[in-house]
């Protein structure tokens, strides 16, 4: 299994995903360039899904949910987000 090489921030902040036909409020547990972990109970986040997140008011990527453990679900980004996003989604935990 690879595993991801990127830093990942640790975090706890909402954001916006949309599924394949629902749009939920999910927790994004920790992030990196590459991808991150959130954590939902919606019944849309399924293992191979394609998404897309706002992780800022102007920022979205889209990724692809690759793992699934209980309500945390491992999602890989479709491109790097860049590092400033990266920075200022930890200055929110500042």
């Amino acid at each position: 299994m690879k595993t991801r090489v990127d830093e990942r921030v640790q975090t706890c902040f909402p954001v916006q995903v949309r599924f394949p036909g629902a749009s939920a409020r999910v927790c994004i547990r920790d992030i990196s360039i590459s991808g991150c972990r959130m954590k939902t109970d919606d019944k849309s986040a399924r293992v191979g899904a394609t998404i897309v997140l706002q992780l800022t008011d102007d920022t979205y990527t889209s990724g692809e949910i690759v793992r699934k453990l209980g309500t945390d679900f491992g999602v890989r980004f479709h491109r790097p987000v860049a590092e400033v996003i990266i920075d200022q989604i930890a200055a929110r935990l500042e």
